[in-house]
């Protein structure tokens, strides 16, 4: 288990607009400095401001703005828990999990809240095994804390794992690979057009799925690092430097040195 998969820290000091940001598992936001907006179709735009929490279930956001403070920037902590733990805390706490979504809207991160958050990332910081088992029920805490204000459904709930993801997590193992559909369907003890079938029935197919995790895992890996660019964009499996910076910019709205300036870092 990797805890950089599990929390991640995103820093901006200028203005962050990202377009159609994919979120491939639910995720709790933590931010503590500055403002995240959310812009979602239909709907007004939607403010969380520093101190505040918002628990994304897994998708895309068509809009979203990382505002900085004059003071301290712009700071939010990501935290995307591993299915095992959702998994294992379903097993545990069936009755406290919410029967239904609540609407999309920030709450405030009180002192019993920025504890257990303070606490997971700290025993994440440490990635002995002994420390993962401890944020592991520090985590599930933290569930029932938000159970308890109603609050925290679409990270509770244990589904098991889709084509998509299982195909996801084979793909995700090396990504500067030239996967071939037939390759991945071997790995999965399916045929080609079995691969292919299923994939349509579930709204995606094999190009687009390794194109899609290969540009998320540079923008995750682009927003948390001070890796070169050029770096990212070969681990990431794009062989031309402009076409990654074209593609990327197609993706998000923004291109990797854009990214990077208003991270304030230099090249």
């Amino acid at each position: 288990m990797n805890p950089a998969t599990i929390h991640q820290r995103f820093a901006a000091q200028a203005i962050q607009q990202l377009h159609r940001v994919p979120l491939f598992s639910p995720v709790l936001i933590w931010v503590r400095h500055g403002c995240k907006r959310l812009s979602q179709e239909g709907q007004s735009m939607l403010e969380c401001p520093a101190g505040h929490g918002l628990i994304l279930a897994a998708g895309e956001t068509p809009l979203m703005q990382n505002l900085p403070s004059a003071a301290d920037g712009y700071l939010a902590e990501l935290f995307t828990p591993p299915p095992s733990w959702t998994h294992r805390f379903a097993q545990h706490y069936p009755l406290q999990i919410p029967a239904t979504a609540q609407t999309l809207s920030p709450f405030a991160c009180d002192q019993e809240i920025s504890q257990q958050l303070e606490q997971l990332i700290t025993l994440l910081a440490r990635a002995d095994d002994l420390s993962l088992w401890r944020a592991e029920l520090t985590w599930h805490g933290l569930l029932l804390t938000l159970a308890s204000r109603g609050l925290g459904a679409a990270l509770m709930r244990h589904t098991p794992p889709s084509l998509t993801e299982r195909c996801r997590q084979l793909l995700a193992q090396d990504l500067a690979k030239p996967w071939q559909a037939a390759e991945l369907a071997a790995a999965l003890a399916l045929s080609e057009s079995t691969l292919r079938r299923q994939l349509r029935e579930e709204a995606t197919c094999f190009s687009h799925l390794l194109s899609e995790l290969r540009l998320a895992s540079a923008f995750s890996r682009l927003m948390t690092e001070e890796t070169a660019i050029l770096t990212i964009a070969l681990d990431c499996g794009f062989q031309s430097p402009s076409r990654f910076s074209s593609n990327f910019r197609h993706r998000f709205g923004m291109t990797p040195s854009a990214i990077r300036d208003s991270r304030g870092l230099r090249p």
